[in-house]
């Protein structure tokens, strides 16, 4: 083939294009590797692949981790890749979280920029996380919460492999990020994690304190408790264990006053109901011990706290209350067949405020004939011409639901309500039903109250009042989408569904077997 000069210039030109397309491909292929190498330098936790083959000495590690998602998968029965919680669709995230997320650890610890003793320390940081949400009360949980705990797991480890564990922690202080952290070394973020924490789930951390009693966070715990479940610390304060060493090396001044009644008082747990008046420096250890074996001085004494609202130290004032008012209901149960002078000799020269308390703390064991013609005419007489509103408020409405409760069940609520003015009645009874969402979403017992209350009142202007309530609170924590409201308000209302007299058939809610409690753990 002959080239003439023309052909010269077209052949050059194609050889620069051949060339410059040459380059550019390689380039592109650098650039793709380059790319490539990047994303997983930059994000080795969003590759969805293993980077590279796991290594023989770190496959015995990685095994360990799949026989525990294993051991989760055969909860069920089976070893299926699928976890059966609850319907199927809390069962699918189930699965998704505890198989498929789950496996994907080994697979972000296996691409991440470490050594080989890091991976083995994290891939052992998992087995151990996913032993522990294994052992977790799967009952009380729901099927987002496994999502959540997976995502934790694996936000810490990055976090850890990225030196930023604190600050993770700072950001997320919750429970779930406390079940994990003990599986790192990261004595900062345990710090910070536990002072977030000390003053939200004081009741939850305090029994961790065994386990972590060297620890400077150890003492945020114990501060923090002190003001919530004082009879714990003073049984550490008192123990012969570290424990008491614990408690003892404290500054806080409140801890100090709880550890003098353990050293100083002749009867500690009388005292403790005392501690916030003793903390302020209203009453002293010596002033409590005093009366504390005067069965009538002690008694209202606890009472005076319950005018006072007291609320430090309030389990142990209600643990001394039942102790104290029990005593007595059961000395007049016993002589139910002597006479009114002798059986209700012991519960003479009370105020009306005492016998109100004494039908509390006595609720669960005093007989009909006991609160008729016992505590209850006793606390009527005493009022004179006090109002049971004023009573009430006296108190601080301590426990009204209950005392509502025992006196329609002991048909004496007229007898109480007619005490009363009738806007005073009416604000009562509205008190009595509305407000039930409030409290822990396990707590039922003022609906409880409720409930019974309702079975026994004969009043049928009462009862339409009682049921217009409900109908009206119904609507309100369904409006505010209140889980807990439309329960309580739901089993109220097949209750009077349920009554021959109930005319609330027209309410849009579904019977009480339909509206359980755990019917909050779904999705």
């Amino acid at each position: 083939m002959k080239f003439t000069p023309m052909s010269y210039k077209y052949l050059t030109l194609f050889s620069v294009c051949i060339l410059m397309g040459s380059t550019v491909l390689a380039q592109n292929r650098k650039n793709k590797k380059e790319d490539k190498q990047q994303q997983e330098a930059a994000a080795p936790y969003m590759v969805d692949t293993f980077i590279n083959p796991i290594p023989t000495q770190r496959a015995l590690f990685t095994t360990k981790v799949y026989n525990v998602i294993d051991q989760i998968d055969k909860r069920d029965g089976k070893i299926d890749e699928y976890v059966k919680f609850r319907d199927d669709a809390s069962s699918e995230t189930a699965t998704q979280a505890l198989i498929r997320d789950a496996s994907r650890l080994v697979m972000i610890v296996e691409n991440m920029n470490a050594d080989h003793a890091s991976k083995i320390r994290y891939h052992r940081m998992v087995e151990a996380s996913l032993k522990r949400l294994n052992q977790l009360p799967w009952s009380e949980m729901k099927a987002r919460d496994f999502t959540e705990h997976i995502a934790a797991i694996r936000n810490m480890i990055i976090a850890d492999h990225e030196k930023s564990l604190t600050a993770y922690v700072t950001q997320n202080p919750n429970l779930v990020t406390l079940e994990y952290i003990e599986n790192f070394d990261d004595v900062a973020a345990k710090t910070k994690l536990y002072e977030q924490l000390a003053a939200k789930y004081p009741e939850k951390l305090v029994h961790k304190l065994p386990s972590i009693i060297k620890e400077p966070y150890a003492d945020h715990i114990v501060t923090a408790a002190a003001k919530v479940m004082p009879g714990t610390i003073l049984t550490y304060a008192q123990s012969n264990s570290q424990l008491s060493g614990l408690v003892r090396r404290n500054s806080d001044p409140l801890v100090k006053n709880i550890v003098q009644i353990a050293d100083k008082s002749r009867n500690t747990l009388k005292v403790l109901p005392f501690l916030g008046a003793i903390h302020r420096g209203e009453k002293t250890i010596a002033e409590i011990d005093k009366i504390a074996n005067d069965d009538v001085q002690y008694l209202q004494a606890l009472v005076d706290l319950v005018v006072a609202d007291e609320q430090m130290g309030r389990r142990d004032l209600e643990r001394e209350i039942n102790i104290r008012t029990a005593k007595y209901v059961r000395e007049i149960n016993a002589l139910h067949d002597a006479s009114d002078a002798v059986r209700f000799k012991s519960i003479q020269g009370f105020r009306d405020i005492d016998y109100y308390v004494m039908i509390i703390g006595g609720q669960d064991e005093i007989y009909t004939s006991s609160f008729t013609r016992g505590p209850f005419a006793l606390m009527i007489g005493k009022m004179g011409e006090k109002s049971g509103d004023q009573l009430l408020g006296e108190l601080h409405h301590y426990h009204f639901r209950t005392f509502i409760r025992l006196t329609a069940g002991f048909s004496r609520l007229s007898n109480f309500l007619g005490t009363m003015k009738e806007e005073e009645k009416t604000r009562l009874m509205k008190m009595f039903v509305n407000n039930l969402e409030e409290g822990d979403v396990d707590d039922l017992t003022d609906a409880v109250d409720v409930a019974d209350a309702y079975g026994s009142i004969k009043d049928s202007t009462l009862i339409q009042f009682l049921k217009d309530e409900i109908r009206s609170n119904y609507e309100r924590v369904k409006f505010g989408n209140s889980q807990k409201g439309i329960v309580v308000y739901g089993l109220l209302a097949s209750i009077f569904n349920n009554n021959k007299n109930a005319e609330m058939s027209d309410l849009p809610i579904p019977p009480i077997t339909y509206l359980p409690m755990n019917g909050y753990q779904t999705g």
